[in-house]
């Protein structure tokens, strides 16, 4: 008497059909792994000192950008308005000006006032 067995194999993973699992088991057989950073700040700059994630898709909260000087801080990121205070808002790695005031001089507005 001969058996027939049926094996079903169901593979199932918790997204919804219309979204993509941004993993690397999910890539094409020849895709290119691309490294993608953390971006704690979501200012669209990752953090240049964190080790990238490799992946086919940016995963959420990671981006191809590495060039965040402060990522805790989404205020700051190259090609952020200067705001003469003098710190690094834009990356730059040169600290914004500030205005000089003369010891003698209480206040800026002083120093305005007396020119």
């Amino acid at each position: 008497m001969r058996s027939w067995f049926l094996v079903v194999l169901v593979v199932a993973c918790d997204l919804p059909a219309d979204e993509t699992d941004p993993s690397a088991e999910t890539c094409a057989d020849d895709a290119t792994l691309l490294p993608f950073y953390p971006d704690a700040d979501a200012d669209g700059f990752g953090d240049a000192d964190a080790t990238p994630t490799e992946a086919c898709v940016a995963p959420e909260g990671f981006v191809a950008s590495a060039d965040d000087c402060d990522d805790s801080r989404a205020d700051v990121y190259p090609g952020a308005e200067l705001r003469c205070d003098a710190f690094d808002a834009d990356c730059d790695t040169v600290r914004d000006a500030t205005v000089l005031v003369p010891s003698e001089v209480a206040t800026p507005q002083a120093a305005i006032d007396a020119s």
